[in-house]
């Protein structure tokens, strides 16, 4: 059995999500980012359908023909179909041409991974245990990355499970510095909704400092992952807590800053 198509699936395909309705003039363009502030990124499109109908009177009652005829125009049969294919990986059904990743630091941001790797759809929050997160990983740009470290077998690091295209691995090796600080391996992974183990490719850094600190726009990516997803408040919190400092060269910070904001 298929799940629902979710609003963090239709964020890794487009940024506004269109409403109209068949039966009146109603249309308007909303933002999925916002969307997923108020109601969460695992909401299904059918029952967000009927949330945003809310207030119709011919949303229940009287002839089948009459009532409210709200729906997603851009999405075509062609992109739910595909989307719907796509879901199989939330109750952990095989697609074929494509690989598990569990991200735990910026790319955990939808439109950060889309960047480097547009096939991306998320399954869901996802933690590994017996790991903990660090962000200590030596970058060549002088600051600290995310690393996941192990740990004892009570720890666990919180991420998120992404299903991506085999023909961009190699790209996502590229952005993650595959042979340049990080090592790529297998992770099990458990799911949350539906509970599920699975393995999945994780990055893990073989160069490491403690006196390192990341800088103030990667820790906001990674927070703003965090939140687009669901993961727990407390770990949201823990993430807060790390201290972070300035980039001081203005082009790299103004062009994270923009990928942050969804401006770039």
């Amino acid at each position: 059995m298929t799940g629902p198509i979710t609003l963090a699936q239709v964020a890794a395909k487009t940024g506004l999500l269109e409403l109209a309705c068949s039966r009146c003039e109603r249309y308007s363009r909303l933002s999925v980012e916002k969307l997923i502030d108020d109601y969460g990124a695992g909401m299904g499109l059918a029952e967000l359908q009927d949330k945003l109908a809310k207030g119709c009177p011919k949303l229940e009652g009287g002839r089948y023909a009459d009532r409210c005829g709200a729906h997603f125009p851009q999405l075509s049969k062609n992109v739910l179909a595909k989307l719907e294919e796509l879901a199989k990986s939330r109750a952990g059904g095989l697609i074929l041409g494509t690989f598990l990743y569990f991200a735990y630091g910026s790319n955990m941001l939808t439109r950060r991974l889309a960047e480097r790797t547009p096939s991306a759809v998320a399954v869901g929050a996802a933690f590994i245990t017996g790991y903990r997160l660090t962000f200590d990983k030596v970058s060549t740009d002088g600051s600290g990355k995310c690393d996941i470290e192990a740990a004892g077998p009570d720890d666990r690091a919180w991420g998120v499970l992404f299903r991506i295209a085999n023909s961009e691995e190699a790209a996502l090796d590229d952005a993650e510095g595959l042979g340049y600080g990080y090592r790529k391996g297998q992770a099990q992974v458990h799911t949350v909704t539906p509970v599920s183990r699975q393995n999945a490719v994780a990055y893990f850094a073989t160069q490491k400092s403690a006196a390192l600190l990341p800088y103030h726009w990667y820790k906001a990516m990674v927070i703003a992952g965090a939140v687009e997803h669901g993961l727990p408040p407390d770990w949201i919190e823990r993430l807060r807590d790390v201290a972070s400092k300035q980039d001081m060269k203005d082009s790299r910070r103004k062009n994270r800053e923009a990928i942050l904001a969804g401006t770039s």
